[in-house]
């Protein structure tokens, strides 16, 4: 008796092994505290300490009450207060909601992922996005709640729509939930305003292209396919949750329709790369006809309308440090643009040896259109629409690429300038649409092994098997690429660990970041501020020396070594920082750092002139400084030997 043909996994299990694998992942972050923007954001951030006034979170700055950057998250803002009035002050329950809520983005990436892929593939989607290293900074570091946050709307926005696109009973439903899963992913993190465009893409790429053939109900979605000449998989093979788009034409008139009432999203017909321009403009138009794409669009209206009122359109302080392309001219900023974005595809292939800033002069400006780096990035840009160009049967790779660059292109300064001019956190949202990309590599790759096996098999007919099935056995080019992947998931366990570590606090994570960032003003200034406040002051004062060597112009750095030579007793050499740093930056809060040192130096005079500059900023505390300093003046009976004040050591602001 024949043994019966082995069953795959089931989905509830394929899914309680992708949530085991993105909680192993990341679970040292669990023991983490506060690192990097964490500390502004969460540990010393009053707003969210109580919530008997919560409602003032959607009328400020994300960075609000320290600084006023033009940001607008009222979501990611209002989930740490929640989580504040349940454990006041634990970074490691916090982080355990960031490692669930990344648990949370996989499921749903897996369940989109089976509407377009085998099984297989969609499991190797989801699999890669939930391990790989380029996340460590987004689910290890507290501000990374964002990226999550609206990722998990987006997709839960995507499922809505979706869910409207294959049943015309549920279209108004799912426009309903829509509407508000889109203000909640904007409220999140702004990079969800690409969320109205994947929308339309999903319509464009998935939306069939030619009528359906009058059948009977009995006929197979494959066997349909076959009669129109489409190229799909096998039946076995075809995906499990195929669903129907919508047709703009009434059901009485199915046969003349535009599009058909269903097709399976495995691969693109022919025809469609063809099209009539009747054809392609009536595809143009489908999205239109979508309930759920006009509440996308109402939302996003609306966030943009109190955003402005809240915080501005754009992004307001942002300094040549954090981005140089602010400052630089549109033809560099469009060049360095293809750089960052040849940057992040490398990272995509290459998670490895990622750094958490990027500041100046880490990429630097593309000054000239013969560059190495730039001419490296147009290759990889080339690699991926040749890419694009051979897998445009295959819809689950051509609506992956297209989500990729369609979410990268808002954050990739090439609009706009925005608040720094790279970091990996930004590729959150992006690599969703790589994941599909992958699976579908992934499913070629199989068939193509399956195919070479089959051709070496033996001549006699082999059981056809069910849907659900496995083969009972590999082809050697088969085991070779387990293999290859199960150890690859191994050295991105292995790396995500390492990471996780990296981010515990703001000490470790600037001493490995010096390492991968050399050339990081930010970092240096990051990792001397660390030091100075453990007691390393000597230390302190090379790396603040350092950041200044990469960037002389670097206001905060000429503070802290100020501060930090004040500490060492150099009031000369401290007086002679504080000029520079208030000439860079005319703020209160410099003003306020210089005041005692240059007090302790004898130099009144230039503490008064630099008050007299600020007169309309500073406060009572910048005020009595100056009082000390006329009196100072007046009485001139300090001996030049004697100990200044003493003053309480602080961090600058970056």
């Amino acid at each position: 008796m024949p043994a019966p043909p082995r069953r795959a996994p089931g989905l509830a299990f394929q899914a309680a092994l992708l949530a085991l694998l993105s909680i192993i992942s990341f679970l040292p972050s669990w023991l983490n505290l506060y690192a990097y923007d964490d500390v502004y954001i969460v540990f010393h951030n009053p707003l969210i300490r109580s919530l008997r006034h919560w409602t003032r979170l959607f009328r400020l700055d994300y960075w609000a009450p320290f600084f006023h950057m033009g940001l607008y998250r009222p979501v990611t803002i209002l989930s740490f207060a929640l989580e504040w009035q349940w454990r006041p002050d634990s970074a490691g329950f916090y982080h355990a909601t960031n490692i669930l809520l990344h648990t949370a983005v996989v499921l749903l990436l897996f369940r989109f992922a089976r509407l377009r892929l085998r099984p297989a593939a969609a499991w190797v989607a989801a699999a890669w996005f939930a391990a790989t290293p380029l996340h460590i900074g987004v689910v290890a570091g507290l501000v990374g709640r964002a990226d999550l946050l609206a990722a998990l709307f987006a997709l839960l926005a995507l499922w809505a729509a979706e869910a409207g696109f294959r049943s015309p009973r549920l279209r108004w439903a799912a426009a309903a939930a829509v509407f508000p899963l889109t203000l909640l992913a904007l409220g999140s993190k702004e990079s969800a305003i690409v969320l109205a465009g994947l929308l339309c893409l999903m319509v464009w790429i998935e939306a069939p292209s030619a009528p359906p053939q009058a059948a009977p109900a009995c006929i197979t979605s494959a066997s349909a396919a076959a009669a129109n000449g489409m190229a799909t998989l096998p039946p076995q093979a075809a995906p499990a949750d195929s669903y129907a788009m919508l047709s703009p034409a009434p059901a009485a008139a199915a046969a003349s329709a535009p599009a058909p009432a269903s097709y399976t999203p495995a691969a693109t017909p022919a025809s469609a790369l063809s099209a009539p321009p009747r054809d392609a403009l009536r595809r143009f138009l489908l999205p239109f006809r979508q309930p759920a794409i006009w509440s996308c669009a109402a939302a996003t209206l609306l966030y943009l309308i109190v955003r402005i009122r809240v915080v501005g359109l754009m992004v307001r302080s942002t300094t040549s440090v954090s981005n140089p392309l602010v400052f630089a001219p549109a033809v560099e900023r469009w060049r360095t643009s293809l750089v960052t974005t040849g940057i992040a595809l490398r990272a995509l292939l290459w998670p490895f040896h990622l750094s958490p800033d990027y500041s100046y002069n880490q990429i630097p400006v593309v000054a000239r259109w013969f560059s190495p780096r730039l001419a490296l990035a147009l290759a990889l840009l080339g690699a991926c629409a040749l890419a694009a160009g051979l897998a445009r049967r295959h819809r689950a790779a051509l609506f992956g690429f297209a989500w990729f660059f369609l979410a990268w292109l808002p954050v990739a300064n090439l609009l706009f300038p925005i608040g720094t001019i790279y970091a990996n956190r930004l590729l959150y949202l992006p690599s969703l649409g790589a994941a599909l990309v992958i699976g579908t590599a992934w499913e070629a790759l199989w068939r193509r092994t399956a195919r070479l096996r089959s051709a070496a098999a033996a001549p006699a007919p082999a059981r056809p098997l069910a849907r659900g099935h496995l083969a009972a056995g590999f082809a050697p080019l088969q085991l070779i690429t387990l293999a290859a992947a199960l150890a690859l998931a191994l050295i991105y366990a292995r790396t995500d660990w390492r990471g996780g570590q990296v981010w515990s606090d703001n000490g470790v994570l600037f001493a490995y970041a010096v390492r991968v960032a050399p050339n990081s003003a930010t970092v240096h200034f990051m990792y001397a501020g660390n030091l100075a406040a453990w007691g390393h002051t000597h230390a302190a004062i090379a790396q603040f020396r350092h950041a200044l060597l990469i960037d002389p112009n670097y206001a905060s750095a000429w503070v802290g070594l100020g501060q930090a030579l004040a500490r060492e007793r150099h009031w000369q050499a401290a007086a002679q920082c504080f000029p520079r740093a208030l000439a860079l930056l005319p703020q209160p809060w410099v003003f306020d750092a210089a005041a005692p040192i240059e007090l302790g130096a004898h130099h009144p005079r230039w503490l008064i002139r630099q008050g007299r500059l600020l007169d309309g900023k500073l406060g009572a505390k910048e005020r009595a400084f100056l009082r000390q300093a006329r009196r100072q003046l007046s009485l001139q009976a300090t001996p030049p030997g004697s100990a200044p004040p003493r003053f309480p050591p602080h961090s600058a602001p970056h």
